[in-house]
């Protein structure tokens, strides 16, 4: 993550590989029948499966990624902060930091043991991640040509607010598959930062 002060599109890329690697792991640890089109990926960081059996394994591994994600988005927040100065740097190390907190109740919370809370960390974690890569691809849009730009654009923000909608209308199951969609294009923006030319980020 670069020798003294990270990047934000490495950052990216490590919490994209973190978790990939972490929550497969999980789903395939799963003490039970996981399917990944129609299960939202928390099943697999729960207590016990809806048959009632324990998950130690796979709710450890998931709360692995989260907590190991929220620790990171901690850690370059202060390093960010502490490079750019409060005046440059104090949004960015918000969102950052905001959304780290969020991985760790998310951690701290598996989905069946309390819900709200799961739910709320899992909300402040990937909404504050959006909005840091968003504002990433805003602020570097000069060195990404508009066919890239726009396409790259629509892959992360028309699933987002679609599956939030789904979610919060509680469509099911729409809102299952949906959450897959709209996490796949957000993991897209996110590796994409790592091709673009750094202006006003870090």
């Amino acid at each position: 993550m670069g020798r003294k002060y990270p990047s934000f599109p490495k950052l990216f890329l490590w919490l994209v590989a973190i978790n990939v690697v972490l929550i497969s792991v999980a789903i395939y640890n799963y003490n039970g029948e996981y399917n990944g089109l129609f299960h939202y990926f928390s099943f697999a960081g729960e207590y016990q499966t809806a048959a009632g059996d324990l998950n130690i394994l796979s709710m450890i591994v998931f709360s692995s990624a989260m907590i190991i994600s929220g620790v990171s988005l901690l850690i370059f927040a202060y390093r960010y902060h502490r490079k750019h100065g409060a005046k440059k740097a104090f949004f960015k190390s918000i969102y950052c930091s905001l959304s780290g907190i969020g991985f760790l109740i998310t951690g701290a919370f598996p989905d069946d043991i309390n819900h709200g809370i799961h739910v709320f960390g899992t909300g402040i974690a990937i909404a504050f991640l959006w909005l840091m890569v968003t504002t990433y691809i805003v602020e570097n849009r000069k060195s990404v040509r508009p066919v890239v730009y726009y396409p790259l654009q629509s892959v992360l923000q028309i699933p987002i607010f679609i599956y939030a909608g789904t979610y919060f209308m509680d469509i099911e199951p729409t809102s299952f598959v949906l959450q897959k969609v709209a996490l796949f294009g957000l993991c897209i923006a996110l590796v994409s930062t790592v091709f673009m030319k750094k202006r006003k980020f870090a």
